[in-house]
Protein backbone atom coordinates (compact mmCIF):
# COMPACT_ATOMS: atom_id res chain seq x y z
CA UNK A 1 0.00 0.00 0.00
CA UNK A 2 1.32 3.46 -0.97
CA UNK A 3 4.38 1.83 -2.57
CA UNK A 4 4.21 4.14 -5.58
CA UNK A 5 4.03 7.24 -3.35
CA UNK A 6 7.13 6.13 -1.45
CA UNK A 7 8.90 5.27 -4.72
CA UNK A 8 8.10 8.73 -6.11
CA UNK A 9 9.39 10.44 -2.97
CA UNK A 10 12.63 8.47 -3.17
CA UNK A 11 13.09 9.25 -6.87
CA UNK A 12 12.59 12.99 -6.39
CA UNK A 13 14.76 13.30 -3.28
CA UNK A 14 17.56 11.20 -4.78
CA UNK A 15 17.72 13.48 -7.82
CA UNK A 16 20.46 16.11 -7.90
CA UNK A 17 18.15 18.55 -9.67
CA UNK A 18 15.93 18.63 -6.57
CA UNK A 19 18.72 20.10 -4.46
CA UNK A 20 20.02 22.40 -7.20
CA UNK A 21 16.54 23.87 -7.71
CA UNK A 22 16.03 23.98 -3.95
CA UNK A 23 19.09 26.21 -3.55
CA UNK A 24 17.66 28.72 -6.02
CA UNK A 25 14.53 28.94 -3.87
CA UNK A 26 16.60 30.83 -1.29
CA UNK A 27 17.03 33.70 -3.74
CA UNK A 28 14.07 35.64 -2.23
CA UNK A 29 15.86 35.49 1.13
CA UNK A 30 19.03 37.07 -0.26
CA UNK A 31 17.18 39.72 -2.26
CA UNK A 32 14.82 40.35 0.64
CA UNK A 33 17.64 41.04 3.10
CA UNK A 34 19.23 43.42 0.60
CA UNK A 35 15.94 45.29 0.11
CA UNK A 36 15.24 45.60 3.84
CA UNK A 37 18.76 46.87 4.39
CA UNK A 38 17.88 49.73 2.04
CA UNK A 39 14.91 50.71 4.23
CA UNK A 40 12.16 48.96 2.29
CA UNK A 41 9.12 47.72 4.22
CA UNK A 42 9.69 44.15 5.42
CA UNK A 43 6.11 42.97 4.90
CA UNK A 44 6.00 44.28 1.33
CA UNK A 45 9.47 42.89 0.58
CA UNK A 46 8.56 39.37 1.76
CA UNK A 47 5.23 39.47 -0.10
CA UNK A 48 6.74 40.70 -3.37
CA UNK A 49 9.68 38.29 -3.28
CA UNK A 50 7.37 35.29 -2.90
CA UNK A 51 4.67 36.62 -5.22
CA UNK A 52 7.03 37.48 -8.07
CA UNK A 53 9.82 34.90 -7.78
CA UNK A 54 7.93 31.89 -6.44
CA UNK A 55 4.49 32.24 -7.99
CA UNK A 56 5.50 33.66 -11.38
CA UNK A 57 8.81 31.92 -12.00
CA UNK A 58 10.02 29.08 -9.77
CA UNK A 59 6.67 27.28 -9.49
CA UNK A 60 6.20 27.41 -13.26
CA UNK A 61 9.65 25.92 -13.82
CA UNK A 62 9.89 23.39 -10.99
CA UNK A 63 6.40 21.92 -11.41
CA UNK A 64 7.10 21.55 -15.13
CA UNK A 65 10.36 19.68 -14.56
CA UNK A 66 8.98 17.25 -11.99
CA UNK A 67 5.41 16.68 -13.21
CA UNK A 68 6.34 15.96 -16.84
CA UNK A 69 8.83 13.33 -15.69
CA UNK A 70 6.56 11.55 -13.21
CA UNK A 71 5.42 8.86 -15.64
CA UNK A 72 7.37 9.87 -18.75
CA UNK A 73 10.72 8.91 -17.22
CA UNK A 74 9.32 5.54 -16.15
CA UNK A 75 8.07 4.87 -19.68
CA UNK A 76 11.40 5.83 -21.27
CA UNK A 77 13.39 3.69 -18.81
CA UNK A 78 11.06 0.71 -19.23
CA UNK A 79 10.32 0.54 -15.49
CA UNK A 80 6.66 1.37 -16.01
CA UNK A 81 5.98 -2.06 -17.52
CA UNK A 82 7.17 -3.66 -14.28
CA UNK A 83 5.06 -1.31 -12.15
CA UNK A 84 1.90 -2.12 -14.13
CA UNK A 85 2.33 -5.82 -13.27
CA UNK A 86 2.11 -4.96 -9.56
CA UNK A 87 -0.54 -2.22 -9.38
CA UNK A 88 -3.25 -0.84 -11.62
CA UNK A 89 -2.54 2.04 -13.98
CA UNK A 90 -5.10 4.14 -12.15
CA UNK A 91 -3.19 3.63 -8.89
CA UNK A 92 0.08 4.56 -10.57
CA UNK A 93 -1.29 7.90 -11.79
CA UNK A 94 -2.96 8.81 -8.49
CA UNK A 95 -0.08 7.78 -6.24
CA UNK A 96 2.53 9.33 -8.53
CA UNK A 97 0.60 12.59 -8.32
CA UNK A 98 0.27 12.39 -4.52
CA UNK A 99 4.00 11.65 -4.21
CA UNK A 100 4.71 14.65 -6.42
CA UNK A 101 2.45 16.90 -4.29
CA UNK A 102 4.19 15.89 -1.07
CA UNK A 103 7.75 16.09 -2.33
CA UNK A 104 7.52 19.30 -4.36
CA UNK A 105 5.54 21.03 -1.60
CA UNK A 106 8.37 20.24 0.83
CA UNK A 107 10.95 21.52 -1.67
CA UNK A 108 9.20 24.91 -1.51
CA UNK A 109 8.22 24.79 2.16
CA UNK A 110 11.70 24.77 3.67
CA UNK A 111 13.04 27.84 1.79
CA UNK A 112 9.70 29.65 2.26
CA UNK A 113 9.67 29.21 6.04
CA UNK A 114 13.37 30.03 6.29
CA UNK A 115 12.88 33.22 4.28
CA UNK A 116 9.97 34.25 6.47
CA UNK A 117 11.78 33.58 9.76
CA UNK A 118 14.97 35.41 8.74
CA UNK A 119 13.17 38.43 7.29
CA UNK A 120 10.81 38.47 10.29
CA UNK A 121 13.86 38.82 12.54
CA UNK A 122 15.81 41.09 10.20
CA UNK A 123 13.00 43.55 9.37
CA UNK A 124 12.46 46.52 11.72
CA UNK A 125 8.70 45.82 11.78
CA UNK A 126 6.94 42.51 12.44
CA UNK A 127 5.84 40.45 9.45
CA UNK A 128 2.52 38.78 10.35
CA UNK A 129 2.51 34.99 10.46
CA UNK A 130 -0.80 35.03 8.57
CA UNK A 131 0.99 36.04 5.37
CA UNK A 132 3.21 32.95 5.61
CA UNK A 133 0.24 30.58 5.86
CA UNK A 134 -1.54 32.42 3.06
CA UNK A 135 1.42 31.92 0.74
CA UNK A 136 1.73 28.29 1.80
CA UNK A 137 -1.85 27.74 0.62
CA UNK A 138 -1.30 29.65 -2.64
CA UNK A 139 1.91 27.75 -3.41
CA UNK A 140 0.23 24.41 -2.70
CA UNK A 141 -2.65 25.30 -5.03
CA UNK A 142 -0.13 26.28 -7.73
CA UNK A 143 1.85 23.06 -7.31
CA UNK A 144 -1.36 21.01 -7.48
CA UNK A 145 -2.85 22.79 -10.51
CA UNK A 146 0.28 23.00 -12.64
CA UNK A 147 1.36 19.50 -11.64
CA UNK A 148 -1.95 17.94 -12.69
CA UNK A 149 -1.91 19.84 -15.99
CA UNK A 150 1.71 18.96 -16.82
CA UNK A 151 1.15 15.31 -15.92
CA UNK A 152 -1.74 15.22 -18.36
CA UNK A 153 0.34 16.94 -21.06
CA UNK A 154 3.19 14.47 -20.58
CA UNK A 155 0.85 11.63 -21.54
CA UNK A 156 -0.44 13.17 -24.77
CA UNK A 157 2.63 15.02 -26.11
CA UNK A 158 5.93 13.36 -27.00
CA UNK A 159 8.02 16.38 -25.94
CA UNK A 160 6.10 17.81 -22.99
CA UNK A 161 9.02 19.85 -21.67
CA UNK A 162 9.22 22.01 -24.79
CA UNK A 163 5.46 22.56 -24.83
CA UNK A 164 5.52 23.23 -21.09
CA UNK A 165 8.16 25.93 -21.42
CA UNK A 166 6.07 27.68 -24.05
CA UNK A 167 2.91 27.31 -21.97
CA UNK A 168 4.53 28.51 -18.74
CA UNK A 169 6.62 31.45 -19.87
CA UNK A 170 4.70 32.62 -22.94
CA UNK A 171 1.05 31.82 -22.34
CA UNK A 172 0.83 31.93 -18.54
CA UNK A 173 3.01 35.01 -18.04
CA UNK A 174 2.14 37.07 -21.10
CA UNK A 175 -1.55 36.21 -21.52
CA UNK A 176 -2.26 36.70 -17.82
CA UNK A 177 -0.73 40.20 -17.94
CA UNK A 178 -1.63 41.73 -21.30
CA UNK A 179 -5.30 40.88 -21.70
CA UNK A 180 -8.11 40.62 -19.16
CA UNK A 181 -10.08 38.38 -21.51
CA UNK A 182 -7.19 36.00 -22.27
CA UNK A 183 -6.12 35.91 -18.64
CA UNK A 184 -9.32 34.02 -17.74
CA UNK A 185 -7.92 31.09 -19.74
CA UNK A 186 -4.73 30.88 -17.67
CA UNK A 187 -4.09 29.07 -14.42
CA UNK A 188 -2.09 32.08 -13.25
CA UNK A 189 -5.15 34.34 -13.29
CA UNK A 190 -6.96 32.22 -10.70
CA UNK A 191 -3.84 31.91 -8.53
CA UNK A 192 -3.46 35.69 -8.64
CA UNK A 193 -7.14 36.08 -7.78
CA UNK A 194 -6.66 33.89 -4.70
CA UNK A 195 -3.57 35.94 -3.80
CA UNK A 196 -5.53 39.18 -4.20
CA UNK A 197 -7.99 37.99 -1.56
CA UNK A 198 -5.47 36.60 0.90
CA UNK A 199 -2.46 38.91 0.55
CA UNK A 200 -3.01 42.58 1.34
CA UNK A 201 0.53 43.80 0.67
CA UNK A 202 2.58 44.76 -2.36
CA UNK A 203 2.18 43.43 -5.90
CA UNK A 204 -0.42 40.85 -4.87
CA UNK A 205 -2.91 43.74 -4.77
CA UNK A 206 -2.09 44.85 -8.32
CA UNK A 207 -4.28 42.27 -10.05
CA UNK A 208 -6.33 43.46 -13.00
CA UNK A 209 -9.98 42.44 -12.66
CA UNK A 210 -9.50 39.49 -10.24
CA UNK A 211 -12.10 36.73 -10.19
CA UNK A 212 -14.15 35.86 -7.13
CA UNK A 213 -12.15 33.99 -4.47
CA UNK A 214 -14.47 30.98 -4.16
CA UNK A 215 -14.87 30.80 -7.93
CA UNK A 216 -11.09 30.83 -8.38
CA UNK A 217 -10.64 28.05 -5.82
CA UNK A 218 -13.32 26.02 -7.58
CA UNK A 219 -11.69 26.45 -10.98
CA UNK A 220 -8.30 25.31 -9.64
CA UNK A 221 -9.81 22.27 -7.92
CA UNK A 222 -11.89 21.33 -10.97
CA UNK A 223 -8.81 21.64 -13.19
CA UNK A 224 -6.91 19.21 -10.95
CA UNK A 225 -9.76 16.68 -10.88
CA UNK A 226 -10.43 16.79 -14.63
CA UNK A 227 -6.77 16.58 -15.72
CA UNK A 228 -5.99 13.72 -13.32
CA UNK A 229 -9.14 11.89 -14.48
CA UNK A 230 -8.13 12.35 -18.12
CA UNK A 231 -4.58 11.26 -17.31
CA UNK A 232 -5.92 8.00 -15.87
CA UNK A 233 -8.04 7.35 -18.97
CA UNK A 234 -5.16 8.09 -21.37
CA UNK A 235 -2.63 6.07 -19.36
CA UNK A 236 -4.97 3.06 -19.28
CA UNK A 237 -5.11 3.11 -23.10
CA UNK A 238 -1.44 3.88 -23.66
CA UNK A 239 0.79 1.24 -25.18
CA UNK A 240 3.92 0.67 -23.08
CA UNK A 241 5.75 -1.51 -25.59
Amino acid sequence: MFDIIILTLKQIYKSKKTYILGIFLFLPLILGMYSIKHDENGIVVFSNMIYILYLQFFILLITLIFATSLIGDEIRSGKIAFLTTRVSRKTIVIEKYIGYLISVSLVFLIPLITTFVVLHIYAPEDIPVKILFSYMLIIFLAIAAYGAFYLFISLIISRPLMFGLFFAFIWEIIASNISERLSKFTIMHYLKSVSYKLIKYGDAQHVSNPSNFNYSLSILCILCIITIFLSIIIFKQKSLE
